[in-house]
């Protein structure tokens, strides 16, 4: 049987949330996935993950705008607004050296409340605009700390937050 190949590219903030990506790639693939890699360039890793049926080769541009690949610009192209990007972008590479936006997360261990999780709005709507899947991957649940980092609060997540990025009811 031969087996399936994607090649994807993992556009993100820092290399720690492109490694993270990573991670959920291999987890959404399954028990039977392996992990091969780091390999090539220690500022842009190579990874390869496969199963029985699928091998999914991952190239990792840490850092916006330090690339020659400037993949904001194909975000703006499909509609998205801001010139902001969100923590990962995972594109699809397709006819050479093109590449396909898939989706995009933002990952938030803060309590997604208040203004740190509005902040994240215009990004999902920009990235909504631009028909790419934004996901906002946050920690649930947390504590208010006073001033001594001591335990004030129970804090829940703003149950408004989802609704504000719908976009066409």
């Amino acid at each position: 049987m031969i087996k399936q190949a994607k090649n994807l590219r993992i556009h993100g903030d820092n290399i720690i949330e492109c490694e993270r990506a990573v991670g959920l790639i291999c987890e959404a693939m399954g028990e039977e996935t392996s992990l091969r890699g780091p390999e090539g360039s220690m500022l842009c890793p190579r990874y390869a993950a496969s199963t029985p049926q699928l091998v999914v080769n991952l190239e990792l541009f840490p850092g916006f705008h330090r690339w020659d690949r400037d993949i904001l610009s194909i975000v703006r192209q499909q509609g998205g607004m801001l010139r902001e990007a969100a923590d990962v972008i995972i594109t699809e590479v397709i006819e050479g050296d093109q590449e396909r936006p898939l989706l995009a997360f933002e990952f938030c261990a803060a309590l997604p409340a208040g203004n740190q999780a509005w902040q994240r709005n215009g990004r999902g709507y920009s990235f909504a605009s631009a028909g790419i899947p934004y996901f906002f991957l946050a920690d649930l649940g947390g504590f208010e700390l006073g001033k001594n980092r001591a335990r004030k609060a129970g804090r829940a997540p703003n149950p408004a937050v989802p609704f504000s990025y719908v976009r066409d009811c």
